[in-house]
């Protein structure tokens, strides 16, 4: 299965430093290969003027003075500038602290930029390593004031590289973390050097996902696989040669209602943009079915009850819908029928289904939900966009018995056995329709013979992802259009 790379909360980034550490590496031997990593990432970058090493107390302090030991090795004492915003408190820094002390004396951090010797430009190079995995509640003291300097410095048209190691310092878990070019405010670094598993707090943080790069830098030895993973791109597919209508994805819809049928033409022409073989859709009333057959004479299309005629993989309900009690209990009634080998999307107000009594048990494990964040939240379920709340939001997906694709900037995939971080944020989806469209992508790929929903779920963003970016900022009707180039030019690679 692809995606393979643990993210860890703060606290178990620090129950693995103990295990590690109980296994037999010690502090001072980790900090040495997490800094020879960074120190070779930092130089292979590019040749800097000046290296501004920003400390903190603990031990990602200890990690910048690592790191310019590692510099110093290299020979560049003369470009290296150490500013503390405290003497070192843990053996580890204070171990690397002192081999740099006899090349260079960490100066306080009242003095960074206040003379001329010690202000960055844009040949410059600032290494953030002031707080890092462990840090709680909002900054104060002197690592605030430190942040306070360095974000009006990268405020500046002219500014230099910036670097934070293991996480940037104001990364909360509890909520929010903005981190912009504009002062004030957090200052948004070029880059983030990570060691081993990733942190989930910087993975789930849109602004981050989408300023910077993120690199995780070799440790010396493999991470634990944890219940929380990263998903990784994976090539585009496009339907084989042996393919018929069937083994390309067969599907029932239900979607559109009046005012709303765009909705079920978006959806059913990302599922044939996607690959889809044949679609059978319904919709809940006479003049929509009209409406949506005006758009597409096609579609196969009937009115709610009405019985679905061809057989299918995947049964797809929500886009375009209101929802009342009526409705409710058409769909349900439907839902009775489904065979054991249908898989079931509910997107938009269908996904409140799963919370009713009278929802099949059977199909539970083989259902997928695809809310946005605040019709997840209207479904009862904690926030998964903050690494506090993450598991909280774990726990009650696993309680509605289903998989839950919940979409925003960084999109979250919450199972049954393990969940997903889809850290890629992405503008041209902030537009109508785009939700309507994955669900159609993900319909084509679930209906697939031996798909499974979860490669599915992620796959679809993959998908789409690529779709969006071949144009700026595009229209969802054209949505379908960009998801056929998106896959020849996969093909032509």
């Amino acid at each position: 299965m692809n995606g393979n790379r643990p993210q860890l909360t703060y606290a178990e980034c620090a129950d693995l430093d103990k295990r590690t550490i109980a296994a037999g590496f010690s502090q001072i031997q980790l900090m040495g290969q997490a800094a020879t990593a960074s120190a070779n990432r930092i130089l292979a970058t590019r040749t800097f003027s000046q290296i501004f090493i920003l400390c903190g107390a603990g031990n990602n302090g200890g990690d910048g003075y690592a790191i310019a030991w590692m510099l110093i090795g290299h020979g560049l004492t003369s470009r290296i500038q150490i500013f503390a915003t405290e003497p070192p408190r843990t053996e580890a820094a204070m171990f690397y602290a002192n081999l740099v002390g006899d090349f260079l004396l960490a100066r306080p951090m009242t003095d960074f930029c206040l003379d001329p010797g010690a202000t960055p430009t844009q040949d410059d190079l600032i290494l953030d390593a002031i707080l890092g995995a462990g840090q709680k509640g909002s900054l104060r003291g002197p690592a605030a004031e430190a942040i306070t300097k360095l974000s009006a410095i990268r405020s500046k048209p002219h500014r230099p590289c910036l670097i934070a190691i293991d996480c940037p310092s104001g990364l909360s878990e509890e909520s929010d973390s903005v981190f912009t070019s504009i002062s004030p405010g957090l200052p948004l670094p070029d880059d983030v050097h990570c060691f081993g598993p990733g942190n989930l707090a910087l993975s789930l943080n849109a602004s981050l996902q989408a300023g910077s790069e993120i690199h995780s830098l070799p440790v010396g030895f493999l991470p634990e696989e944890g219940p929380v993973l990263e998903w990784v791109e994976e090539p585009l597919k496009r339907k084989q040669p042996l393919d018929h209508k069937y083994t390309a994805g067969s599907a029932w819809m239900v979607a559109g209602e009046r005012g709303m049928e765009g909705a079920a033409m978006l959806c059913s022409g990302a599922f044939f943009a996607a690959g889809g073989g044949i679609c059978e859709l319904r919709t809940f009333a006479e003049e929509s079915r009209l409406a949506i057959l005006a758009g597409n004479p096609t579609l196969m299309t009937g009115v709610l009850p009405d019985p679905f005629t061809t057989r299918a993989g995947v049964l797809l309900i929500g886009p375009g819908l209101r929802i009342d009690s009526e409705k409710r209990s058409i769909l349900l009634d439907l839902l009775q029928m489904v065979p054991e080998s249908m898989s079931v999307i509910l997107d938009a107000s269908a996904c409140a289904l799963v919370l009713d009594q009278r929802y099949p048990a059977f199909l539970l494990k083989q259902t997928l939900i695809t809310p946005h964040s605040g019709e997840w939240e209207r479904l009862g379920g904690p926030s998964p966009r903050f690494a506090r709340s993450f598991k909280d939001a774990v726990s009650f997906g696993r309680s509605l018995g289903c998989l839950a694709l919940v979409k925003s900037a960084v999109s979250v995939l919450l199972g049954q056995d393990r969940s997903f971080v889809y850290p890629k944020p992405e503008p041209s989806l902030a537009v109508a329709g785009s939700g309507d469209c994955l669900a159609g992508i993900i319909a084509a790929l679930q209906s697939r013979p031996g798909a499974s929903l979860e490669h599915s779920a992620l796959a679809g963003l993959d998908l789409l992802h690529a779709a969006v970016k071949e144009q700026i900022h595009p229209a969802s009707h054209e949505f379908p259009a960009l998801i056929r180039l998106a896959l020849a030019r996969a093909e032509s690679i």
